[in-house]
């Protein structure tokens, strides 16, 4: 088993890695296909507008007019609720801010086109070595790849692990692909040099099938493990939406509570009010109704003319 055996799958690594490394530059591809594969901008939206359709709105707080409960003013909570009001809606937005950067730092894959770089060159110098097996011997080739191998898992894993954690240190800035062309040429470097020395030779050569198929699949590895920790990242941001949708759902639905409270403690006062303007009024007139002279029916009318007419009658005939 010798190198030349996987050369098809050597280059076919090179070209993708470096089509990785040229694409994500230009589009950011990768946070492209972030946003599309988990639909980050409409469920943050979805979520943080129910929490705002819930919140109630500055025109019904301010139809709250002051009342009194027991000679006590509702002025106090009534303002109190309008505080809790806006300061839960900048609480929203602040989150909603909050949640479009750390979705922006879980597409991020800067880190991600640094291991690919590094891969590329892993791959281009398997493929000079294949040209130079006719003048050099075997084994010695073998050596490098080993010790080039070796230097390329502990970039590899060290770039996952630390990612975009540690651009503020230059010595860990994986976001940065001149770190990435840096820590190759010392890595080759050191092959070199450890090869010239025969480190570890025996042990190398004869692992080294082992060896060739672990760096020819290893490649491929930076796809594979970028698109597991996007998808768990990823899984977390969510939930962690989720959960603070629920929480800013919970207050406003609270808010909503007090503010229905106040509410019915002002229509109250109202009906209150109503009624006892109406009562005045009503027993005034019931009493102008009872002083007001009853109106005569037509045969109490017609018996008082007789009584009279006799009266006159009888005047006259006692003068006679």
């Amino acid at each position: 088993m010798i190198l030349s055996d996987f050369s098809p799958m050597i280059e076919l690594a090179v070209t993708l890695n470096i089509a990785f490394v040229a694409v994500e530059y230009v589009k950011s591809y990768t946070n492209a296909v972030c946003n599309q594969l988990f639909n980050f901008a409409k469920f943050l939206n979805d979520s943080f507008e129910e929490c705002k359709s819930l919140l109630v709105d500055d025109v019904t707080l301010n139809s709250i007019h002051d009342s009194k409960i027991n000679g006590n003013s509702i002025a106090g909570e009534i303002e109190k609720a309008k505080i809790s009001r806006e300061k839960i809606s900048n609480e929203i937005n602040s989150e909603l801010e909050a949640f479009r950067f750390k979705i922006g730092n879980v597409c991020q894959s800067k880190s991600i086109s640094s291991v690919s770089l590094w891969l590329f060159m892993y791959g281009l110098s398997d493929l000079f070595c294949m040209g130079i097996t006719s003048i050099l011997a075997d084994n010695y080739v073998e050596l490098f790849v080993s010790w080039l191998t070796i230097f390329t898992i502990l970039y590899t894993i060290l770039g996952w692990v630390v990612g975009e954690k540690g651009y503020k240190m230059c010595y860990l800035d994986f976001t940065s692909l001149r770190h990435a062309l840096c820590s190759f040429a010392i890595g080759l470097c050191l092959s070199v040099l450890f090869t010239w020395l025969g480190l570890l030779y025996d042990k190398c050569i004869s692992i080294f099938p082992f060896i060739l198929i672990v760096s020819v699949l290893y490649m491929y590895s930076n796809f594979v493990v970028s698109s597991i920790m996007i998808w768990n990242r990823a899984a977390k941001v969510k939930k962690e939406i989720k959960t603070n949708a629920d929480k800013y759902k919970d207050k406003c639905n609270k808010l909503q509570h007090d503010v229905n409270q106040l509410l019915a403690v002002h229509e109250v006062e109202l009906k209150i009010e109503k009624n006892s303007v109406s009562t005045p009024v009503n027993s005034n007139i019931s009493q102008s109704t009872g002083n007001r002279p009853r109106k005569k029916s037509k045969r109490e009318k017609q018996a008082e003319r007789q009584t009279i007419k006799g009266s006159t009658v009888y005047n006259f005939i006692h003068k006679q």
